[in-house]
């Protein structure tokens, strides 16, 4: 059977490797003896443990450490990692081929060990301690070993993306995780990434290269550092205390350009929102008035999304936005446009909606992740303020963000949202969460989620495309959340620094190196 998406998801395996970022390096002896010092505002808070997330800051640590079997490029095709090609052999079966590898503890890379890491994600443990891709591995009926380096993965409906979707599972060493557990392991993980962990502190990630890497470093050390203030941060990395810094805001690039580093922007993957509660709030938050829609859009309207994106991010860093998902994924949708800032029609839909004064409530937020996102927060209650809704920002830890947003249990009917497209880079991706597929939605539209359905089994390119657009059409409508900003990626490194890429978050570590 012949596929139209074949061609556009490389069913047939015939991708080249990533030049930059699979190249092999200079043999183990030419390796630089220096240390390559990263500067993020956070450390996973899973440690090593890749199945509890997929979002920055964590990916930055993992992705040194750990690979996937694929890794979806600046296009959004799936690019050879640990598989080397892979085929579609019947509507709902993929036939993976393995590169030879080898874990960083001897561990040899085998179908079965793939398998194993599959099945420990669908158990009950696997579902509690690795629950964002449990739930993204779940549409996978079954794994199997057809050969030591050839595995058939069948799925429980014909899915067009499988192999895009195989980059959001990292592969760790299965009998490591099965004889230590996860906890343990979380603290002396153990992947087939270019570095392996050393050292770990609640600020510094301390790696080494692995010597048996089948993409091997070329910078002997690796330190991420977590600076959480992007002050303190910007102030390393022009002191040359750091190497590469993670996270700029447009504000900074002509300091960090006259400092004379290089600067790094690119399309990003993440936008930013504020999620509006409709199912599964914790008892006692009153949701009641955003189960109302003009509610909901009252909102959209009232804060200046456009203002922000020109103001507060200079029109580098990213631009306003209407839906959840990035420019940069398939299936965004060109023709939604961001919600007119309109304070007079927001007063009218409150009205109507019976909240022309009184409407009270909070948000959970965690500044200092993406650029000016305190700002816009700070903003946008001021906005809503404006039309006489009184919201009040409350600021959280990020872990307890990550505990609350896998469990579905806020205290507050709003809250940060970061609709995240990497590293699939398909509008489903960052759809996912938004719907009744998860364990515990926050939101369960029968209308949306038939059009989830439907693009979820939809081979040909085209009637696929329209599906997303038209979904992400309705959830504009619906107003699911108040849609602030897409963002760009903007990150900087040392003059002296060469080999950086980022691929959808993934940093090109192998490829580094000091002039």
């Amino acid at each position: 059977m012949k596929l139209p998406i074949q061609k556009l998801m490389l069913a047939t395996g015939a991708a080249a490797l990533l030049a930059t970022t699979m190249a092999a390096a200079p043999a183990a002896a030419q390796t630089q003896d220096r240390t390559l010092r990263i500067g993020s505002w956070g450390l996973p808070p899973a440690r090593g443990n890749p199945y509890n997330g997929l979002g920055t800051p964590s990916v930055f640590t993992w992705s040194a450490m750990y690979d996937m079997l694929t890794l979806v490029d600046e296009k959004g095709t799936a690019q050879p990692m640990l598989a080397t090609q892979w085929k579609n052999t019947s509507p709902t079966t993929w036939e993976f081929t393995l590169r030879p590898a080898k874990f960083h503890n001897g561990e040899t890379v085998t179908a079965e060990g793939v398998n194993a890491i599959w099945q420990w994600l669908q158990s009950d443990e696997g579902k509690a301690k690795g629950p964002s891709i449990s739930v993204r591995t779940r549409g996978i009926a079954s794994m199997r070993a057809v050969g030591p380096t050839t595995l058939e993965i069948t799925t429980a409906k014909p899915n067009p993306i499988l192999p895009n979707e195989m980059s959001v599972m990292m592969i760790a060493a299965p009998q490591a995780l099965k004889d230590m557990g996860i906890d343990q392991f979380a603290q002396t993980p153990v992947g087939t990434g270019s570095y392996k962990i050393a050292a770990w502190s609640d600020t510094k990630a301390t790696l080494v290269a692995a010597p048996d890497a089948w993409s091997p470093a070329k910078v002997k050390n690796l330190d991420v550092l977590a600076l959480a203030e992007r002050p303190a941060r910007l102030q390393a990395f022009v002191s040359n205390q750091l190497d590469v810094m993670l996270g700029l805001t447009a504000d900074v690039i002509d300091q960090v350009k006259a400092a004379g580093k290089v600067i790094d922007v690119q399309p990003g993957q993440q936008t930013l929102t504020f999620a509006i509660t409709q199912n599964n709030a914790k008892d006692g938050v009153d949701i009641t008035p955003f189960k109302d829609k003009r509610v909901r859009q009252a909102l959209n309207h009232a804060v200046n999304a456009q203002g922000m994106a020109d103001g507060l991010l200079g029109g580098i860093a990213g631009v306003a936005t209407g839906q959840g998902v990035a420019p940069s994924a398939f299936g965004y949708n060109p023709n939604v446009k961001p919600y007119a800032h309109d304070p007079a029609k927001a007063r009218a839909l409150l009205a109507a909606a019976g909240y022309a004064s009184g409407l009270k409530f909070v948000v959970d937020v965690v500044p200092g992740a993406f650029p000016a996102d305190s700002e816009i927060f700070q903003q946008s209650f001021a906005d809503m303020q404006k039309v006489g809704v009184a919201a009040e920002g409350r600021i959280i830890p990020f872990a307890d963000w990550l505990q609350k947003f896998n469990n579905v249990a806020w205290d507050s009917a709003l809250w940060q949202n970061s609709w995240n497209a990497a590293p699939v880079m398909d509008a489903s991706t960052s759809i996912l969460n938004q719907t009744c597929l998860k364990s515990k939605p926050y939101l369960c539209d029968p209308k949306q989620q038939a059009l989830v359905d439907a693009a979820s089994t939809e081979f040909d390119v085209e009637k696929r495309r329209k599906i997303l657009h038209d979904l992400i059409a309705l959830q504009h409508e619906e107003a699911i959340n108040v849609f602030l900003v897409a963002y760009n990626n903007i990150h900087a490194h040392g003059a002296n620094v060469q080999g950086f890429r980022n691929i959808n978050n993934t940093i090109t570590y192998a490829a580094m190196s000091f002039k």
